[in-house]
């Protein structure tokens, strides 16, 4: 195998390890635990992840979107709005659950996200990397909340946006746009 061939494999690997689906359910799966709300978390991590890919999977499999990456940003605008109106859902279960303030941080940040990503979408006509922005948020939170040690993931970043430019996903400033927005983000989910 050529160095180029191994280094592409090596991006699509670490593509699909810190897809946005999977930093989801880590966070909520974390965070159920740490606040004592296993059963919560794991419904959180259920409507921000599970069914967000579902969705993506179902919409791919009609030919609404090329990839379960969603690479072209003229497929984002349903992905985000199936996506919000979840989160609509489950912010009302929440409420009638009774959730510790912490995941209703998450939960509340993982709506800006969305909305914010989606503005940057519709406005800027940019895809900003999901992958990018999501890790920087969901690691940097993590890292605040729960225990410093996530600070250590926050690290791959760079490793993650170099993956998503490699695999011709984004383009750096795609990934650098994704960064900035993460950071907003969390900085924002931190202030809480």
């Amino acid at each position: 195998m050529s160095h180029s061939s191994l280094s592409t494999l090596l991006a699509r690997i670490l593509s699909e390890i810190c897809a946005p689906w999977i930093s989801n359910i880590v966070l909520f799966v974390v965070f159920g635990v740490h606040c004592g709300q296993v059963s919560i978390g794991a419904l959180c991590a259920l409507f921000t992840s599970i069914l967000p890919m579902a969705w993506i999977l179902l919409l791919q499999k009609r030919g609404r979107v090329s990839s379960h990456h969603v690479t072209q940003r003229s497929h984002r605008g349903p992905i985000f709005m199936g996506i919000a109106l979840l989160l609509g859902v489950l912010i009302g279960v929440l409420i009638w659950l009774g959730a510790d303030h912490r995941i209703w941080t998450a939960v509340f940040a993982a709506l800006g996200f969305i909305l914010m990503f989606a503005l940057v979408t519709v406005v800027f006509k940019m895809k900003i990397s999901v992958h990018v922005g999501l890790w920087l948020t969901v690691t940097g939170y993590l890292a605040v909340v729960v225990h410093p040690l996530w600070w250590t993931l926050f690290a791959l970043t760079p490793l993650i946006a170099w993956a998503r430019v490699r695999i011709s996903h984004h383009t750096v400033l795609e990934t650098l746009g994704g960064a900035v927005a993460g950071l907003a983000i969390l900085t924002i989910a931190c202030a809480f």
